[in-house]
């Protein structure tokens, strides 16, 4: 509390005035009946006690009174440490709710202490409590991907079990993704006062922007979660042979990270221990294997430690697990499982080496981008669609780069692959639609091909799938673009991106376990810059992570589909800790089997069992605080609650205790006259 609350507050202080009035009071002397003082005339006394209180309820009465007008005058000055939303125009409101359910969110300010996710949780219940009828209300996860938890609506029952459900991921952030979906979520709404409130650490990546999204306010009122976090962790481990290669990540906070401050301005730095002193220890149960001390390059660096022969002889068969000794302010991600790694998974990339050529000379865009990004996967250029089907079972992805169409053979073979896991992206550019008679893509592309003239010249805003890279893509000016007409009762289907007229940019087509994505836009630069464009990378890494997550024992990044629905009989997660977690299974068509967690898991589809282990969002440790200080707070956003107006009810009360001071008066008089009167008739 302030001064000015403190000093309204000090009027208490007179509560001894009426103390001190009762105690210099005089009072009659006490009578002790004595038989023989009625043969003597009788004497009035002049002595008093001053030393007792007579009358204890009217004394209550007149101290009560002195704490409630000190109460009446610092009333103005208090106010409520629980969020609230200011209502300065009176009207309902609508409001998304921004819950970072990342990584960082772990983190706890103290040993023992709750996490900063936990006091997001429950501001976020506190914001909900503060809604009235009438208002709207919708929840957005900021973890990468960030997804709808709760879609606008006036069920503030709802939204409560919503907050309720929520739990902390090992994800990355995805303020950006976040922001957008939030903004959708309000902006169509028929309310005036629209808000967005994030509550997180606003730790984003580097490039993330805070711009306020389509002028929807944007708050974040709860400072107490920031501050740079003492955090190192296990990105991913993985072995071949004897050696194995832990990659080990530090928060810019974390002392002896690059860029950290010193180890007195970090939050949760419990022991003291530096990320120069930590090590990283490989163990087989309860028997530590190697270590290796941890010193960093940069936000992230891969550590080596070589097991010796003997060891690997006496734990063959048994999982081996990467340990960070020491402590800090997030404790799951000191471990991780190490990955046996196999052959590179691979990839093809079906074009015509003419039509995709660069007029620089080297290989087309597409392969030059896979090759730069070192997703991990053999590349294989072709011309054709591999026959007959057992030549594409070798491979995780398959591009097909505005191919004319594919034949009846190649339409069922692409097709069976894809249900059995495959992932696949088709560009259709202007062969694509100039397909010869018998030629086609089937179940692929469920939908008449035309290519015409773009009548707008980009995309509709930025969408979640390319994020922080969607910058310039409301610029696309393409030579044309291809126009779908969707076969009708298509449910499976998903526009993951739109042109600014709403016809489709990309779509996604679920086929049994696979996965493919229909570009209406070609990748040559012959049509337009998109392959220029940063947007192609996030395209490039989201086909990357969807293969690696259905074929083969592999790793995924935290926050990846690892299966649909369809055909699951059961799950299982292995955290890096050894503990074991039977997973409930998705609803059919209400959801995909989610890496939440870093770990292992273990599921069966169709009686085929299947593992993956998921690694940790390697962007969360080399996060940089977002800057929304322009537009947090105020009487546009959230924050601390107004001060409480509780004048008129405090000034009730003192004049109830006025009035029943009176009363206790005026019955004292009586009392008195009515004792004067027997002792006169006496």
């Amino acid at each position: 509390m302030s001064f000015r609350t403190w000093a309204a507050l000090a009027v208490a202080a007179l509560v001894v005035a009426p103390l001190v009035a009762h105690l210099l009071r005089r009072r009659p002397p006490e009578e002790q009946p004595f038989p023989a003082a009625r043969l003597v005339p009788e004497a009035h006394a002049i002595a008093s006690r001053r030393t007792a209180i007579q009358d204890r309820a009217l004394f209550a009465l007149r101290a009560l009174s002195v704490l409630a007008l000190a109460v009446l005058g610092a009333t103005p000055l208090f106010r409520c440490s629980r969020l609230t939303l200011a209502r300065p125009s009176g009207a309902s409101v609508a409001v998304a709710i921004v819950l970072d359910d990342s990584l960082s969110m772990r983190a706890r300010d103290k040993q023992g202490g709750p996490t900063r996710f936990d006091r997001a949780q429950a501001g976020a219940k506190e914001l909900l409590a503060s809604l009235q009828p009438g208002d709207a209300v919708a929840v957005v996860l900021a973890g990468r991907p960030a997804r709808v938890a709760l879609g606008s609506t006036s069920n503030l029952e709802a939204a409560r079990a919503t907050l309720e459900g929520a739990r902390p991921t090992d994800r990355g952030t995805d303020v950006d993704g976040a922001l957008l979906l939030a903004r959708e979520l309000v902006v169509g709404l028929a309310h005036v006062d629209k808000r967005i409130v994030v509550l997180g650490d606003l730790e984003a990546d580097p490039g993330a922007r805070a711009d306020e999204p389509g002028g929807v306010a944007v708050s974040a009122p709860l400072d107490e979660l920031r501050g740079a976090v003492d955090d190192c962790g296990i990105v991913h481990a993985s072995r071949s042979g004897s050696r194995v290669t832990v990659r080990v990540g530090c928060t810019r906070g974390a002392p002896g990270a690059r860029g950290a401050p010193a180890p007195s301005a970090s939050v949760g730095a419990v022991s003291g221990v530096r990320a120069g002193a930590r090590r990283v220890a490989i163990v087989a149960g309860d028997e530590t294997l190697a270590e290796s001390p941890v010193h960093l390059d940069g936000a992230a660096s891969d550590l080596g430690v070589t097991l010796s022969d003997a060891s690997l002889e006496r734990h063959a068969g048994k999982p081996l697990t990467a340990v960070l000794r020491g402590a800090d302010a997030i404790a799951e991600d000191d471990s991780a499982p190490v990955l046996s790694t196999g052959a590179a998974l691979r990839a093809a990339i079906v074009l015509d080496p003419a039509e995709s050529r660069v007029p620089t000379g080297g290989a087309p865009l597409v392969e030059q981008a896979l090759r730069a990004m070192e997703l991990g996967f053999e590349l294989t250029p072709m011309a054709v669609v591999p026959e007959p089907r057992e030549e594409l079972d070798p491979y995780a992805l398959l591009l097909v780069e505005d191919a004319p169409g594919l034949t009846p053979t190649q339409r069922r073979d692409v097709a069976a692959w894809v249900e059995r896991g495959g992932v696949a992206l088709v560009t259709l550019g202007p062969r694509a639609a100039a397909a010869p008679l018998g030629m086609s893509f089937g179940a692929l592309v469920p939908a008449l091909v035309r290519w015409r003239p773009s009548p707008v010249k980009g995309l509709a805003g930025p969408d979640a799938l390319f994020a922080d890279a969607a910058d310039g893509l409301d610029d696309l000016a393409p030579r044309g673009r291809a126009s779908l007409e969707l076969e009708p009762g298509l449910t499976e289907i998903k526009h993951a991106a739109r042109w600014q007229d709403g016809a489709p940019f990309l779509i996604e087509h679920r086929l049994g376990r696979g996965l493919v994505l229909v570009s209406t836009l070609p990748l040559a630069a012959s049509e337009s810059d998109f392959a220029l464009r940063p947007a192609l990378f996030a395209l490039l890494e989201r086909l990357a992570n969807e293969a690696r997550a259905r074929v083969g024992a592999g790793r995924v990044t935290v926050g990846a589909a690892l299966e649909a629905a369809g055909g699951l009989t059961s799950a299982r997660f292995v955290d890096g800790r050894g503990r074991e977690e039977a997973l409930a299974l998705p609803r059919l068509g209400a959801g995909e089997l989610v890496a939440e967690r870093a770990g292992l898991y273990e599921f069966e589809v169709s009686g085929v069992r299947s593992t993956r282990v998921a690694g940790l969002d390697e962007r969360e440790f080399a996060a940089a605080p977002l800057d929304l200080a322009a537009s947090r707070g105020g009487a546009a956003g959230a924050g601390e609650a107004p001060p409480i107006d509780v004048s008129s009810e405090v000034a009730l009360a003192l004049l109830g205790l006025l009035v029943v001071e009176l009363l206790l008066r005026a019955r004292g008089a009586i009392r008195a006259r009515r004792e004067a009167g027997s002792l006169t008739g006496a």
